[in-house]
């Protein structure tokens, strides 16, 4: 399985024990319960974009840019914390908000780079590089 596989299931599987939780009336520190949901929002969406898209291009190769990865967290951003707080009393803005969901972007972006450098440094020792 790929790396951006085991991401994808880890993020999903963090957010549904969160919401156990509270479902359960169970609640974790505020930050986490403020903003989890928020900082795995962009690696989920972003996974599961690539996904689709791979199947559409029929491409397994494709990856997704930094300009699409910045572009879908602004959008996100916009959309979650300037547009919908102005058309209903339901949303509420929130700067750290944003931050998480840049963070997670960040995260979707690096974590692969790193793990790949990192199991190729791994594969080199074993092979004596």
């Amino acid at each position: 399985m790929k790396m951006k596989h085991y991401i994808f299931l880890v993020g999903l599987i963090v957010y549904l024990i969160q919401l156990q939780f509270k479902w359960h009336h169970q609640y974790l520190p505020h930050w986490i319960n403020d903003y989890l949901a928020d900082l795995l929002c962009i690696p989920l969406l972003l996974s599961t974009t690539l996904f689709v898209l791979r199947r559409i291009k029929k491409s397994p190769q494709l990856n997704l840019t930094p300009a699409m990865i910045f572009f879908t967290c602004a959008y996100v951003s916009f959309a979650f914390e300037f547009l919908l707080p102005r058309i209903s009393t339901r949303y509420t803005s929130d700067i750290l908000d944003v931050v998480a969901y840049f963070v997670g972007g960040f995260g979707y972006y690096i974590v692969p780079i790193i793990y790949h450098k990192y199991s190729n440094h791994i594969a080199n020792k074993q092979i004596g590089f």
